[in-house]
């Protein structure tokens, strides 16, 4: 493992010995599975025998949860039920006005920008205002926070902790010594709880009192997962007269909500950003991104923006998106454990082993993926080639609850931002990868050169 990352070791071990590989790590068994054959008996066939490996992502647990509890609750109501109901049409419908908003006011900051510049093109880096950006989305669309509120909070609380987190995956010794970034990490993991905790007990108290927890606001998506966990509630005989909203059912809430605003924002500032850099590398691509940007965006519906429905004919943009998931794999292995012994084809694997999926293998396999590093939407025209060879937001049952809320938001973003501005790469553009950073990231962030389409 020493020389590189260990996803990009996987990978070099998947060209050169097969898509199944096995090593023993400190006395402890893996098998690397590459096949998405194998991959789904994994993640779909036998999904119940194997659980998420919570020692590869230890660092990250406060952001994300134990995700113990989702499919025990209840009878036959699940957590993950009651949440993933929360991200049906409506509140995607909601979600693309919030998007539209949200893209308009990175238009107005990127325009004056340009203005303060003289009316000159000015260098962006994108990356950083992509983050801002679906920290806004996310946070309206779950909390209902506004702008103001979701730029004070969220940046200042998620940035040591990811940082730290990202840290430690590599150097464990770091989570024993008190540090300043120690300090850090868990004064904003304490802040970030409580801080969701607060919300989501004074919403339920509003239920447990019959009152609308609302109050003249939109319902969000903590509404409707609060509402469906009431409902669940009253629909149990055991639970009559007693409040569902037990300190385990809110830490349990805690956890998910904390999940979709770290999962929700970090994969889709990532996919826009590496889009976007995909873009200034390939006119071709920009240009179709930019017509079908101008079938949708109308002078007719300027103001009011286009019906939800419209959203559909962005094809290209979504497709260019889940290319750059691809190809940059944003989160590159998945790893998984054994809870009883099983057989993977023909391989035999001893309860206790950890299965990873090293999904950036997969994603640069060129017999399933044929000149696997170019940049070519157009694959994603018609179904991959196998349902486990694009796992950009995993596949299965467990698959990510919130992937059509983050294509939508970002198919939005994307084509409106290339319609009313000019990208270009400078002398400060680079693709340059993070060398241990997880998401995937640019080393430095995406430079560009801006510049309002209007004005040329």
């Amino acid at each position: 493992m020493v020389s590189g990352t260990p996803w990009h070791v996987m990978t070099e071990w998947v060209r050169t010995y097969g898509s199944v590989v096995r090593f023993n790590f400190f006395n402890l068994n893996y098998i690397v599975v590459a096949d998405p054959d194998l991959v789904r008996h994994v993640f779909a066939t036998n999904l119940k025998n194997y659980r998420k490996d919570r020692s590869s992502y230890s660092p990250f647990l406060p952001l994300l949860g134990t995700g113990a509890d989702l499919n025990c609750w209840h009878g036959r109501h699940t957590l993950r039920s009651l949440i993933g109901a929360a991200f049906r049409v409506e509140i995607l419908a909601e979600a693309a006005t919030i998007a539209l908003e949200a893209t308009q006011r990175l238009v107005e900051k990127l325009e004056g920008l340009v203005a303060k510049n003289g009316g000159q093109a000015v260098v962006v880096e994108m990356g950083e205002e992509f983050r801002l950006l679906t920290l806004q989305v996310i946070g309206q669309a779950v909390l209902s926070m506004s702008p103001e509120e979701s730029d004070r909070v969220f940046p200042q609380l998620y940035l040591p902790i990811v940082e730290e987190a990202n840290a430690r995956t590599w150097y464990p010794w770091r989570a024993l010594f008190p540090t300043e970034s120690w300090r850090a990490y868990y004064r904003c993991i304490n802040e970030l709880n409580a801080f969701v905790t607060d919300v989501i007990r004074r919403r339920a108290h509003a239920f447990d009192e019959g009152r609308d927890p609302c109050e003249g606001r939109n319902v969000d998506v903590l509404d409707r997962i609060l509402l469906g966990v009431q409902q669940a509630a009253d629909a149990d005989d055991a639970s009559a007269g007693e409040s569902p909203f037990t300190d385990e059912v809110i830490r349990q809430l805690r956890d998910e909500i904390k999940t979709f605003l770290f999962a929700g924002h970090e994969t889709s500032s990532m996919m826009l950003t590496w889009t976007l850099y995909e873009l200034t590398q390939n006119d071709r691509c920009m240009e179709r991104v930019l017509g079908e940007a101008n079938t949708v965006f109308v002078p007719e519906v300027e103001s009011a923006g286009p019906d939800y429905a419209a959203f559909k004919d962005l094809s290209y943009s979504a497709n260019a998106l889940k290319e750059a998931l691809r190809k940059y794999a944003i989160v590159p292995v998945v790893t998984r454990q054994a809870v009883e012994d099983d057989v993977i084809g023909r391989y035999q694997i001893p309860a206790g082993t950890r299965v990873i999926v090293p999904i950036i293998a997969i994603h640069q396999n060129a017999e399933l993926w044929p000149q696997p590093t170019a940049f070519r939407p157009e694959r994603f025209e018609t179904s991959p080639p196998h349902a486990y060879a694009w796992l950009g937001f995993i596949n299965g049952p467990r698959a990510c609850l919130g992937q059509h809320f983050a294509l939508l938001e970002s198919k939005i973003v994307l084509s409106r931002l290339v319609q009313k501005f000019r990208f270009e790469a400078c002398a400060k553009t680079s693709g340059d990868k993070h060398p241990y950073k997880i998401p995937i990231c640019p080393i430095d962030g995406i430079h560009v050169l801006v510049t309002p389409r209007a004005t040329q």
